[in-house]
């Protein structure tokens, strides 16, 4: 028997769109991934939980990363632009890792990544 385990995400701009995407692997991948998340990303950088767009804005939890944390008004200077690229660049890293161990599982092909993005039409 297959014991599988997910993690979706959604996000929307409040306006037009609105997207969901998903991990689907097996269980005992998810739980590598949770581990590998809360040593390598969360508790490394010292966060309570893990925000994209507070990282391309610096704000909040991010803030204490910014050359300048009491103004977070002004624009990315090249040092920070480089971090948060740098950032980006290692948590993709590590999640295609993590995807190509699962594919490499006896189960090959059972885990998906799973992003259909779908053009929703805003009603209201």
């Amino acid at each position: 028997m297959w014991h599988a385990a997910a993690y979706f995400d959604e996000s929307d701009d409040n306006d037009r769109a609105y997207a969901v995407a998903g991990f689907l692997a097996h269980q005992h991948d998810c739980v590598h991934l949770d581990l590998a998340w809360r040593d390598r990303i969360l508790e490394k950088y010292e966060l309570e939980y893990f925000k994209a767009s507070e990282l391309n804005a610096g704000t909040r939890q991010f803030a204490k990363f910014r050359d300048n944390p009491s103004n977070l008004d002004c624009l990315f200077s090249r040092r920070e632009k480089r971090a948060v690229r740098q950032d980006k660049d290692g948590i993709h890293r590590h999640i295609s890792r993590i995807r190509a161990r699962c594919r490499n599982r006896c189960c090959a092909g059972s885990s998906r990544l799973l992003s259909a993005p779908r053009r929703i039409q805003a009603t209201g």
